[in-house]
Order: C-alpha cells, then structure tokens, then sequence
C-alpha cells in the first residue's frame, strides 16, 4: 500500500476509486485500521516524518526497529502493545504510528519522534456534546468558530485548540460556522471521512449507524474526498466511497436550525429516523419495501400526530400509534 495514497485518504484527498482501494485493503485485515490511525497521528505532526520511502526495503528495517528497545515497542498485528498508564499509552501509539510506517518504507525523523516518545506533550482536555433525540445545542469554540449541533449527535473538541490542525469529532449532524485561519486548517472528522475547512459555512452530516457522507456547502469552500466545492454544492459519499456533487438549495438542508424539517424527494425510510430523532419518538416501518417511497414537504412546529397524517395519504400507508411508538404499514393494494 502507497503511504502518499494513505496520507490522502486520512486527509481526504482521495477519489473515487482511491478510496474504494484503500476500503477493500482495510477490509481484508481490521487490524488495518489502526495503520490508518497511525498515519493520522503522523499527519498532525509534520515534522515527525518525512513522506521518503522505498517500499523494498520496508520490511528487514521494521525487524530491525522494533527491537531496539529505546525507540519503539515490540508490534504485533499492526496493533501496538498494551501499557499501563497514559505515558505508556501514548508511547503506545506511537510506536505503533512508527512501526507502521517503517513497514510502509517512510524513513523516520527520528529526533523529533525520539522527543515525542520521551517527552509527552502536555495532555489536551477535551470536551464533548451530546443532545438526545428532540434536542439541539449551540456550541462556541475557542478559535471563533460556532457550531449548531442536531438531534442525537455528538461533537468533541479540544477545550483549547493548540498549535497545528484544529479537529473537531463528529458523529451526527452539525452546522460549522468557521473561523478562517490558513495556518490551523479547521477539519471535522467523521467515520470516514475528513472534511476541511477552506474558509466557510457548512453541515456536515453523519450518523454513526449510516455509512453515509453529506456535506452540504452554505457559505465559501469546502475540500472533501480530493474535491473542492463552493457554496451551494452538496457532496454525497456513499458507503464504497463513491463521491457524488449536486447544486442545491442549500438552505433546504439548514431548516433545521430554524425549527423546521424540510424534506426533498426524501426515502421514507430516511424520512422515518428523522422524524424519531426530531421528536424523540421510534418511527419504523413494518415492510423495508415502503422505505424507498419518497417524500417531498415542509414541516414547522406541527405535532408530530398531524405530520404522520400528512404522510400516510401520499405513502400510502396505514399507521399505528402505542405511546411513543410509531409504525407504518403498507397499505394492501400498494404493496
């Protein structure tokens, strides 16, 4: 595997087919995951590597390096050995991140390495959000940058944002409103993908039980998968990591923000997890056919009785209701 091809995959840089490369080469391994988070770890330390290899001589130098004592830890399985302590974890990582990309051929510059390893930098508090279902939350980072969290998503950042790239982890959905700053890039990090600021609004959108990517640009530029969109652009990655750009309305995708569900040409299905995240309710289908039916309406405050009578006539669906239960049924005539 091409350690240039991983560092532009961790920054998302990659293709179409790039990407599909790299997911079938972790799929064949899981402890590959952890030589994609090695690189990570790498890339928000520039100067603890250069991108110099030679592939054929990778692997007598990883021999070699995991048994000098004082530079790195034995590695077994791309998995690093299991210390006590944060000092022990860290030394951990990276002596995995090392072993890793000595494997890959990258010859390591190992002063700043060997300062890392033996002096920890000092640890970084952080800090996280979660709303619920029927919640939001407005978040102010300390660079200025404001963030507008969605129902049942999570976010969590540095309590302060030091030197090098400043990243924010996302699982859900969240609105960035950044602070423009080219010598701390800003990047929103989701399952499986990176999203980086190059000065602008925008949503990002990921669920950790969807394999999905959505980014929808508000405002200025925005670089994901080795694409650059400008506002009014949304990008969809689906779960192989095809990459897809549209021009949208994107204010039909922030309605949220302002209490209200907008949804366009929606899949039931979809339409069914929003509607239990906006309300706090379990909205499911009783036939997986119905999920595909698309929807198309806008919502404000209505009771979330009056939305569901508002679907059932042109899904053609029946409904039932216990408590906080919801369930759609397909009609028998449209199965």
């Amino acid at each position: 595997m091409d350690i240039d091809l991983l560092r532009r995959f961790v920054l998302g840089e990659c293709n179409a087919s790039e990407r599909e490369r790299v997911a079938r080469w972790v799929a064949e391994d899981d402890g590959r995951r952890g030589v994609i988070e090695a690189v990570r770890r790498l890339l928000d330390e520039p100067q603890a590597w250069t991108g110099e290899f030679d592939a054929r001589a990778a692997w007598p130098r990883l021999l070699r390096s995991v048994r000098r004592r004082e530079r790195i830890v034995q590695v077994r399985g791309e998995r690093a050995a299991r210390l006590a302590g944060g000092a022990g974890r860290r030394m951990a990582a990276w002596a995995l991140a090392a072993g890793v990309l000595i494997a890959l051929g990258v010859r390591m510059s190992w002063r700043p390495l060997a300062r890392l390893l033996s002096q920890p930098a000092p640890a970084v508090a952080m800090r996280s959000v979660t709303t619920r279902r029927g919640q939001r939350a407005v978040i102010a980072l300390t660079d200025g940058t404001r963030v507008q969290l969605a129902a049942d998503s999570r976010i969590t950042y540095p309590a302060a944002f030091t030197a090098g790239v400043r990243a924010v982890t996302l699982d859900g959905e969240a609105y960035f409103d950044v602070r423009h700053d080219e010598a701390h890039p800003f990047e929103v990090r989701t399952r499986t993908g990176v999203v980086r600021d190059v000065g602008t609004a925008f949503l990002v959108r990921q669920y950790n039980d969807d394999a999905r990517l959505e980014v929808v640009v508000a405002a200025g530029r925005v670089a994901v998968a080795g694409i650059t969109m400008n506002a009014g652009h949304m990008l969809r990655v689906d779960s192989v990591g095809r990459a897809d750009v549209t021009a949208v309305d994107a204010q039909r995708y922030l309605g949220w923000m302002h209490g209200s569900l907008v949804f366009d040409d929606t899949p039931l299905g979809e339409v069914a997890a929003e509607l239990s995240r906006w309300y706090d309710a379990d909205v499911t289908l009783a036939d997986t056919a119905i999920a595909r039916r698309r929807f198309t309406g806008t919502f404000g405050d209505e009771p979330l009785d009056s939305i569901v009578r508002a679907l059932a006539v042109p899904m053609h669906v029946r409904v039932e209701r216990r408590g906080r239960s919801i369930r759609f049924f397909p009609l028998p005539n449209h199965r």
